[in-house]
């Protein structure tokens, strides 16, 4: 490990680094920032190893977890890399998990989401999901990333305990074919709509919109959750994370 401090952002690792906050470059890259002492501590416990530990002298004197490179950069450079007000001193870049589209199709609960724009909507369902024992989730067309910084927080780690994946284009079509049961939660869906096919893909659409008139077309029923009159609907993640624990016998 060098103990060497960095202290220029024109440094060209802190540079890619730097560069993760958009969703170009973690897909070029492959890599995605986790940040926060409880998260980054948590990726041993889940015996990952990240590409990079990244800490500052506000971090203390605490050891660090076990990276294939650690850096040690100033407490401005560390800011400069963060997107939170008030950075606590380590942040992780991991490698994106990689999961074979194939298996989809073996999976019994997916969550499937059409063009959620808000990336902490995106990570809460997925904790939702992960936490309900759901598969997996899909993210279709037009989706906030789910790798972004606010995202993975979000998530609160639970990306690395579910099955994420894109849709490319034909993948309902091709869970439809077989045997899954498609279920949107809608406006128009009904209350007592059961939630207890063997082979589920939940749909949960856009946060202004709801879901697309394809994908509603696609379903095989509606569902709704009740909402007093007068009071606005919930918002997407908490609307998911009611249907997913119906779902499952809540």
């Amino acid at each position: 490990m060098n103990n060497d401090i960095i202290t220029s952002k024109a440094n060209l690792t802190v540079k890619m680094i730097k560069s993760l906050g958009e969703r170009k470059y973690r897909e070029e890259n492959g890599l995605f920032i986790v940040e926060g002492e409880r998260f980054v501590n948590e990726l041993s416990a889940m015996r990952i190893t990240p590409e990079y530990i990244i800490a500052s002298p506000a971090y203390g004197d605490k050891a660090l977890p076990i990276a294939k490179r650690t850096l040690r950069v100033s407490d401005e450079v560390f800011r400069h890399l963060s997107d939170v007000v008030t950075p606590g001193g380590i942040m992780a870049v991991c490698a994106i998990p990689s999961h074979e589209e194939q298996s989809l199709f073996s999976m019994k609960r997916i969550v499937y989401l059409d063009a959620l724009q808000l990336p902490d909507n995106v990570g809460a369902i997925i904790r939702s999901a992960a936490c309900a024992g759901y598969d997996a989730v899909v993210l279709g067309k037009g989706c906030a990333d789910c790798y972004s910084p606010k995202a993975v927080r979000a998530s609160a780690s639970n990306i690395f305990h579910i099955g994420v994946f894109f849709d490319r284009g034909g993948l309902m079509e091709g869970l439809k074919d077989s045997g899954f049961c498609i279920i949107g939660a809608h406006l128009k869906g009904e209350i007592t709509t059961p939630l207890n096919a063997q082979k589920l893909v939940l749909v949960i659409g856009n946060e202004g919109k709801g879901m697309s008139d394809a994908l509603t077309g696609m379903c095989d029923s509606l569902v709704k959750i009740p909402i007093k009159q007068g009071c606005e609907s919930l918002n997407a993640a908490a609307a998911a994370a009611v249907l997913i624990y119906k779902s499952i016998g809540y």
